[in-house]
């Protein structure tokens, strides 16, 4: 397991950013159980493969959500 750390100063495993009260949060949805932040991880840019041949993974972005009970 690895651990998140929120920009309130919470840090925590994975498992506690990722269930509420109210049950589990969709997949890449996270809150932090100290303060309530919510935020999402979206992909920004598709993956493509450059003229060289080269793979490039997609970009991923983090961005605020609507927190849950």
């Amino acid at each position: 397991m690895f651990g998140i750390t929120c920009k309130c100063g919470h840090t925590g495993p994975h498992d506690s950013f990722t269930q509420t009260m109210m049950g589990d949060l969709p997949p890449r949805h996270y809150q932090c159980p100290a303060c309530g932040s919510a935020w999402q991880i979206v992909k920004d840019k598709p993956a493509e493969i450059t003229k060289d041949g080269f793979f490039l993974p997609p970009t991923l972005k983090v961005i605020g959500a609507q927190a849950q009970f």
